[in-house]
């Protein structure tokens, strides 16, 4: 029992670091600071991009009813709807992630807003 009550703990751990203790996202769209790119104005979409491009694999979900893949859950609850008419449970499978790029040690949200706001009047200038 001792176990799972340390899982427990973990697990409301989490919870308040994704409620609470996350960084506020700046008010301006942010880019990764590993692949820069695209910015991205929040948190949620952030996570979403991190999630495809920076781990080594990712979930995909599978239609139960003609094996179609989908990348996310929303997706696939719209296609089983319009398409088969029904809610079925989908079949998840973890999948090596073609589109990986390696983060070298990054955290996924480290950003100095005060050091960004500096480059970027830096750039303007």
């Amino acid at each position: 029992m001792a176990s799972l009550e340390i899982l427990d703990g973990i697990s409301q751990e989490l919870a308040a670091f994704e409620t609470l203790e996350r960084p506020c996202w700046p008010n301006q769209p942010t880019a990764c600071n590993v692949c820069g790119g695209h910015q991205y104005s929040s948190f949620q979409s952030y996570k979403r991009h991190w999630c495809a491009k920076h781990e080594n694999t990712f979930t995909l979900l599978f239609c139960p009813s003609c094996n179609k893949k989908f990348g996310r859950k929303p997706d696939l609850v719209a296609h089983q709807r319009k398409i088969h008419h029904l809610l079925a449970t989908p079949i998840q499978r973890e999948v090596p992630n073609k589109a990986y790029i390696d983060p070298k040690g990054t955290p996924p949200y480290m950003v100095d807003h005060r050091q960004r706001l500096r480059l970027q009047r830096a750039r303007d200038v």
